[in-house]
């Protein structure tokens, strides 16, 4: 079955295969994901939805490879990344992934510049610096290059945050909540710069988000509750 489905999904961008997660807890094992089976085309956007503690973001953990499955399969572009180790795992991400938190996870002592550069020296691009330049004016915030995240407002660190996941233009892109830590005008703004930022690269967008608003922007609404699918519809 695992043979035909690695067939099937080399035209699907994730496809998730039977995936459960179970967690150990303070008094024992916590069940996380049960019987996960989706597939998500390329370039698509998919919203997933449900309440606080439902999986969501556990979701978002294991198509990465941050957290591993406890069984089942996850082939992205093709590839089981349920079977990689840690060094695969590495490799796959820095060539596949960007993300995109609640929390905007800049690293202080450096400038929004230096920030984005981080993805694009990891993979080892030599015009780095250029390339840099170029996605930091995208977001509208070249004259803020050399300014520290603390000198920067919440919206500010986002944007820098979003050009930094797509320095590299990622054929995935995970945002988990990014809109969460925002007032509600910085929200719409970082919203619109997403999809449009999305757009541009072409990326698959899996999003994580409890707005049903902003859930509307995307082609696909997937909920989730206690660890299972409850309803996958096209928005």
């Amino acid at each position: 079955m695992i043979k035909n489905t690695l067939k099937d999904s080399l035209q699907k961008s994730i496809e998730l295969i039977d995936v459960n997660l179970t967690l150990k807890g303070p008094s024992g094992n916590v069940n996380i994901l049960h019987n996960i089976s989706l597939s998500i085309c390329e370039g698509s956007s998919v919203a997933i939805v449900g309440p606080s503690g439902s999986g969501k973001t556990s979701l978002l953990m294991v198509m990465s490879g941050i957290e591993r499955v406890t069984s089942g399969n996850i082939l992205v572009n093709g590839e089981d990344i349920s079977t990689m180790d840690e060094d695969q795992l590495s490799v796959y991400r820095r060539d596949n992934i960007g993300i995109v938190f609640q929390s905007f996870h800049l690293i202080p002592t450096m400038t929004a510049l230096e920030n984005i550069m981080i993805p694009l020296d990891f993979a080892k691009i030599e015009n780095s610096y250029t390339v840099a330049n170029e996605v930091i004016n995208n977001v509208g915030l070249s004259h803020r290059s050399h300014h520290y995240p603390s000198q920067l407002s919440g919206g500010e660190q986002q944007r820098i945050a979003l050009a930094r996941s797509f320095a590299v233009r990622p054929k995935i892109l995970l945002a988990d909540e990014p809109t969460g830590n925002l007032d509600n005008e910085n929200s719409k703004h970082i919203i619109k710069l997403l999809f449009s930022l999305n757009k541009q690269n072409m990326s698959t967008l899996l999003l994580v988000t409890h707005n049903s608003e902003i859930a509307k922007h995307c082609d696909r609404i997937i909920t989730i509750e206690d660890g299972h699918v409850l309803n996958d519809i096209k928005s």
